[in-house]
């Protein structure tokens, strides 16, 4: 749409309306082919994608290739990195005519990422032609006034930027026709010209929760198919009968503060019932004032909606249409801070309704009879329910007919502190329940959970709950039980006298399985206090990972098969292992926190598979295995073991390690002979460990090839930094923090030595002690991108 390629749709057919049939059409011949890993995702086969770039050759580039950049070139396209460097796009000044700038980034990723200055002064300085441009997730702060040169731009996309606000000149651009703001926080208005924006089709401002208002003449851009947030103005800003022309808008929309001046005229004249393409409606009061009634009654939406929020509004009671039957196809609806109702609208006759959720009416102390209405078996289509914050609900009256809530699959409740009584009997399908902070709900016969496979208890009083019909849910999640105890066939083998917290997940019965195989967990969380000293770790043969907080505790068993599919064990508290080790050939992840004086015999052959080992707050551990670790362990912490000491060589047998953290280790006062000389280490992290007295300055990192990420805090006895040599090439990341003896931060030697830092970190360096030259803070590594400096004055 945006290069203009989209011809030949039908009369009255809209630009998106004919690309999306261009694509389905693309879809149906295997051009494209959904993805596997994302239902939103399409991809290409490989012999389509070849035959697309050799199409495409000079006019466009995907820079993840490192292909060269033809003046020809029309289109730019690359993997978005944390720090993109000028250098990545110098050769763009040579290019005359592009079109596109399109930056990707996978799905998965969440880091932030920054751009160069001056890319954005030769894209908006020389490049004129621009169609398509992307600077999304990139940290800008600002847009130069120079983007208004763009006069060819249609698709402008800077959502999860920090922008506060657009330039004026972005009004020029008569031919945008998209223009994405989502997720911009720190966006705080848009344009007081934007009206200017004849073309513009989607503007996408969710998710923008610091935008004041919208700018009087919005409404006069009737093109609108997208408007995903109308912020009502105050004063200077748009009144809600601005929507009035905008008739086109599909999808979602979120109107905010309409607690400000919005009159039931106004209200009306927005004509949300007129706008049939509105999916999903959000209406939003930041509070409730009188009026508000009348207000919400002329907000009847179009009987097409799909989802429906109401949040905030201060009237008594809901208007007629919510609850009359009139949308044919709502599915989901949330009902929020209704401060002033005391009754709950007649839902129970929106037969599509699928999921309800309604929280914090102050006032409602009984749902009854209103709340169902006359007519067929109410919510006979409902799957969720969850009431949550009903601080005077005290009764849930049964409507006592035939198919109510008869496809109930999910019902929450959650802190409702006066409910007594009564859940609806209709729910023969419930497969999951949560009650959380509901210390009076009495369920000792009224409910049967026979059908349950999830079940989360927690702040309840277990007594009081027909726990007794459960029959053996896959998930079971109970945490700080007001009193009372779980039934035998729940406790799972373990005699416990107070269960604090405790948390399973079954793996279904396959049909090799025993049916007598109660304990057929993958998963297992229990803390609390048990009877017997001995963990009864033969009943779980088939354990994924197990999570123990039960104190003091003799591990009983553990041996041979025992443990054959254990991949991740937690520890919290004082276990001792059995004399002939444990053995777990398939157990990846070890954490220990609070637990032995030793750890356990013969992990290098009993655990061959251990790739993460944590321990924190092992005060009285002193020593490591006789045989040391598993040698294909990457990941080794090691946090406030004061008594722990590192055996001769021990590191250096670690040849697969890639990241060593020890921290608090007081005891520690120099590394054990051998030292660092693992060439896979990528990042070292030395934290608070005051008695560590070698010389920093001696420290063998520049054997450590593949060392990146380098953490020192809290080391004494350093006076000058870095020695000569002292540091690898590869290093990306340094941080440097609370040595207070530093005197000199050698910048010559960084910017000799780390040709490839990316990030460099100062912080609370004592100032009286520095004694650093003016030439020295200025010989930084060019390859810096940033650099962070806090509480060292002397650098100001």
């Amino acid at each position: 749409m945006a290069e203009g390629l989209l011809l030949g749709g039908r009369i009255g057919e809209s630009l998106q309306e004919i690309g999306d049939g261009y694509f389905r059409e693309l879809v149906s011949r295997s051009f494209f082919q959904p993805s596997y890993s994302h239902e939103s995702f399409f991809m290409m086969h490989n012999c389509i994608r070849d035959l697309a770039c050799h199409v495409f050759q000079e006019i466009g580039v995907c820079k993840e290739n490192q292909q060269s950049i033809s003046r020809r070139a029309r289109h730019f396209s690359y993997m978005q990195g944390k720090y993109d460097r000028f250098e990545t796009f110098a050769e763009l000044r040579g290019v005359d005519h592009l079109r596109t700038f399109l930056p990707f980034r996978s799905p998965s990723s969440n880091q932030s990422s920054y751009l160069n200055k001056q890319v954005l002064e030769i894209l908006f300085s020389t490049q004129s032609c621009l169609r398509v441009l992307s600077l999304s997730h990139y940290q800008i702060n600002n847009l130069p006034d120079s983007l208004g040169n763009l006069n060819h731009l249609r698709y402008l996309d800077v959502s999860y930027t920090l922008i506060r606000e657009l330039p004026a000149s972005v009004c020029t651009l008569c031919n945008l026709q998209t223009l994405l703001l989502s997720n911009c926080t720190s966006l705080q208005g848009l344009p007081a010209k934007i009206w200017k924006l004849i073309s513009l089709s989607h503007l996408d401002i969710s998710g923008c929760h610091n935008l004041r208002e919208m700018p009087r003449g919005i409404g006069s851009l009737s093109g609108l198919q997208t408007l995903t947030a109308f912020v009502v103005g105050s004063g200077s800003g748009a009144s809600i009968r601005e929507l009035r022309e905008v008739q086109h808008i599909q999808g979602r929309l979120h109107i905010s503060h309409l607690n400000r001046d919005v009159s039931p005229f106004d209200a009306l004249e927005a004509n949300l019932v007129g706008k049939p393409g509105l999916s999903e409606l959000v209406l939003e009061w930041s509070y409730g004032r009188e009026g508000d009634e009348d207000v919400l009654q002329a907000l009847k939406p179009h009987k097409n909606l799909q989802s429906l929020s109401i949040k905030g509004q201060g009237a008594i009671k809901f208007p007629d249409w919510l609850g009359n039957g009139a949308f044919k196809v709502l599915t989901v609806l949330h009902l929020s801070y209704g401060r002033k109702c005391s009754h709950l609208p007649p839902l129970g006759q929106l037969l599509t309704l699928q999921h309800l959720y309604i929280s914090h009416f102050d006032e409602v102390e009984t749902i009854g009879p209103e709340f169902y209405a006359q007519g067929s078996p109410p919510f006979k289509s409902l799957i969720t329910l969850r009431i949550e914050e009903m601080s005077k609900w005290r009764e849930w009256k049964d409507p006592e007919l035939p198919g109510t809530f008869a496809l109930l699959e999910e019902l929450y409740l959650v802190r409702c502190p006066q409910l007594i009584e009564e859940l609806p009997h209709g729910a023969s399908m419930l497969k999951r329940l949560e009650i959380d902070d509901c210390p009076k709900l009495d369920l000792a016969s009224l409910v049967d959970f026979s059908g349950l496979l999830t079940l989360k208890l927690a702040h309840v009083r277990l007594e009081l709950l027909n726990l007794d019909t459960v029959q053996e849910p896959e998930e079971l999640d109970v945490v700080s039980p007001i009193s009372g105890s779980l039934p035998p066939r729940l406790q799972l083998g373990v005699p416990s006298a107070s269960i604090k917290n405790a948390c399973f997940s079954r793996r279904p019965k396959t049909k090799d399985e025993n049916e007598d195989n109660r304990f057929s967990l993958h998963y297992l969380h229990i803390e609390g206090e048990i009877n017997s000293p001995h963990f009864p770790i033969r009943s779980f043969p088939q354990l994924n990972y197990l999570d123990l907080r039960l104190g003091i505790l003799d591990w009983h068993g553990g041996y041979g098969s025992d443990l054959e599919r254990l991949y991740d064990l937690t520890i919290h508290g004082t276990l001792h292992f059995p004399e002939e080790g444990l053995c777990a050939r398939n157990l990846t992840t070890l954490v220990i926190c609070r637990s032995p004086k030793a750890l356990p015999k013969r992990m290098r052959s009993n655990l061959p598979s251990l790739r993460l080992l944590s321990m924190e707050k092992c005060t009285e551990l002193e020593s490591f295995p006789e045989d040391g670790l598993p040698t294909d362990l990457t990941t080794l912490t090691i946090s406030e073991c004061r008594k722990l000491m590192l055996p001769d060589r021990m590191l250096s047998s670690l040849t697969s390690l890639q990241s060593l953290s020890i921290e608090k280790c007081h005891i520690l006062q120099s590394f054990p002979e051998g030292g660092l000389r693992t060439c896979s280490l990528r990042t070292l992290c030395l934290k608070d460990c005051t008695r560590l007295s070698v010389n920093l300055n001696n420290w063998p990192l520049r054997s450590l090839v593949s060392l990146e990420h380098l953490e020192i805090r809290g080391v004494r006895n350093v006076h000058f930094f870095p020695g000569r040599d002292l540091l690898p090439t590869t290093l990306t990341h340094l941080c440097i923090e609370m040595l207070y003896d530093l005197e000199i931060l050698n910048g010559s030697e960084l910017q000799r030595s780390c040709s490839q830092l990316e990030e460099l970190k100062i912080s609370k360096c004592d100032m009286a002690k520095f004694e650093a030259k003016e030439h020295d803070l200025q010989e930084i590594p060019r390859s810096l991108c940033s650099l962070e400096i806090d509480g060292c004055p002397w650098l100001e």
